[in-house]
């Protein structure tokens, strides 16, 4: 049976590489954090050019409180988070954290839990125990 899915999503990470552990030795002035996202409205979205929502509010803050200049952009997901992998001093978020991305990153902390659902009607009957695979007959192939 299919469980509740419950996922975190990640405030924001960094890559952590040799040459950001170089950086960090040199004055914040040398260092600049580039932080990159993509449009996810309520959480992050881009509007008149600026970027915006509770998780830009929180990373702004943070980024802030620690005196590190950062530029934040936003960008298709894939994009974002291939740099995220590839480039150091590299933050990214709002990030679903999972096993398979645990040891990619160094996590911060979270913005919000959310509990994902399958929905469907009542009269599918569907057969028990339901998995992913059980419910690929149920996609259009249109």
């Amino acid at each position: 049976m299919i469980r509740n899915f419950l996922c975190c999503i990640v405030l924001f990470l960094i890559h952590i590489t040799p040459g950001f552990l170089i950086a960090q030795e040199l004055p914040t002035q040398a260092l600049k954090i580039k932080v990159v996202t993509e449009d996810t409205f309520p959480i992050q979205y881009l509007e008149k050019g600026q970027v915006l929502g509770p998780a830009t509010d929180l990373v702004k803050s943070v980024l802030a409180e620690a005196g590190l200049p950062y530029s934040i952009e936003v960008l298709p997901w894939a994009r974002a988070y291939n740099i995220a992998l590839n480039e150091p001093n590299t933050m990214i978020y709002s990030l679903a954290r999972t096993e398979q991305r645990e040891g990619l990153f160094q996590w911060i902390g979270s913005v919000m839990r959310l509990n994902y659902y399958l929905v469907g009607m009542e009269s599918l009957k569907l057969s028990q125990p339901i998995t992913l695979e059980s419910l690929k007959k149920f996609i259009s192939r249109e």
